[in-house]
């Protein structure tokens, strides 16, 4: 496929990182990354952009097989070489700290599958620094999660909860992952799920886990995600972002490389029909068929092409090329607001959402104390008109947010 329908223009740098983070890379992907380098007028933005979209290592790895190496001035070079050794280093610290970590939850008779990054960098790209990854990414069955936490507790990690409202407002709220436990500076967040509730989707995790496979990272035994969920896991993730305008552009490069990697007649009845149980097919078929494109995959059959092409607009091939020239979305400030919505959404007894909306709005002293780090407790109360203030703040954060990544 060729890039087509854009309305946005694709700058010879875009086109590069795209071809260059192929792992099956053909002929004429190597001539027109050739062609793009002569093509590159500002070397220091280049190399900014690739650093950015966490594409230095297939720079490096491919750069002695294109003939207009030479054009690169070496210092752009050596700034994207020291990127890629940065990468290679910190995913060692990160091996290291996955094989503790899984050995000791496995050793407590604790199922454990790997998700994206740390499986991903071993048994997708092989090499330990083209993939980056920044944490430690866990699944766990929701019955574990107490144990587990023990565990990492023992081996010296340790995580700050946010302040709770109330004990009710914990007791109903709706999370993916534990709050992230670290050590060391390095992250592990143990995922109960794989998608927030209240969703128009609804991935199975009993299925997950009933379909997983046996893998082996840093030499530890594990379980991964089959092909099917994990594309279907990297789509909705993918998805996640992209709405929200913080998009790590990994999760394209890991759908682009899954798809080059899958046999030919992967896509069949039994895949679209997983999505179809799960309430995915628009969101998973709409990032593969824009990955398609912009990698410039030949992969995925014409039929399924033509059949899905309906879920991908102008609309997201444009916001998926401003990720790719660098946008996102900075937040000036966390609300907790969207995850208040979002328990509100799950609750169906009435006594339940008026007993959280009381909560919400009129918190117990313990908590406006805690939170709003008063010092002489009996004003506690004139702090009330304070909270509704930043609710009101943000709401519009919220707002003024869609704006800007609505286009």
């Amino acid at each position: 496929m060729s890039f087509q329908h854009s309305t946005i223009s694709l700058s010879p740098t875009d086109k590069l990182i795209l071809l260059v983070s192929k792992l099956c890379e053909t002929a004429q992907d190597m001539a027109v990354i050739d062609a793009c380098l002569l093509q590159i007028n500002d070397w220091d933005a280049f190399a900014v952009q690739v650093i950015k979209r966490g594409v230095s290592g297939f720079f490096v790895k491919k750069l002695p097989l294109l003939n207009n190496k030479n054009c690169i001035p070496n210092e752009i070079f050596q700034l994207i070489e020291q990127a890629y050794l940065r990468t290679v280093n910190r995913n060692v610290l990160l091996f290291g700290h996955f094989s503790n970590v899984v050995n000791a939850l496995q050793s407590a008779e604790i199922e454990v599958i790997a998700l994206k990054g740390v499986y991903l960098s071993e048994h997708l790209y092989a090499e330990i620094g083209l993939r980056q990854f920044s944490d430690i990414d866990l699944l766990i069955r929701p019955d574990k999660t107490l144990k587990a936490v023990e565990i990492l507790q023992n081996l010296g990690y340790r995580y700050k909860e946010a302040i709770p409202v109330s004990d009710f407002i914990r007791q109903k709220s709706d999370y993916v992952h534990l709050p992230p436990m670290v050590l060391n500076g390095v992250s592990i967040e143990l995922h109960v799920k794989l998608h927030r509730g209240g969703e128009k989707y609804n991935v199975n995790v009993e299925r997950v886990f009933a379909t997983k496979i046996p893998a082996v990272i840093n030499g530890s035994a594990v379980f991964a995600l089959d092909t099917m969920h994990q594309l279907i896991h990297i789509a909705v993730h993918a998805h996640k972002h992209f709405e929200e305008g913080n998009v790590n552009f990994s999760s394209f490069l890991d759908l682009a490389n899954l798809i080059d990697t899958v046999p030919d007649d992967f896509y069949s009845k039994s895949f679209e029909k997983l999505c179809e149980a799960y309430g995915v097919t628009e969101i998973v078929f709409r990032y593969l068929l824009l990955v398609h494109e912009f990698f410039q995959l030949n992969k995925i059959p014409i039929a399924i092409l033509d059949k899905y092409s309906k879920y991908v607009k102008i609309k997201h091939k444009n916001k998926f090329i401003m990720y790719l020239q660098g946008y996102k979305y900075t937040e000036s400030a966390k609300t907790a607001i969207p995850g208040h919505f979002n328990n509100l959404r799950m609750l169906s007894n009435p006594k339940d959402i008026t007993k959280y909306l009381i909560d919400l709005f009129f918190p117990p002293k313990a908590f406006m104390i805690d939170k709003y780090n008063i010092r002489n407790e009996k004003l506690y109360l004139l702090y009330y008109p304070y909270r509704y203030l930043t609710i009101f703040s943000g709401l519009w954060h919220i707002i003024s947010k869609k704006m800007n990544t609505t286009r």
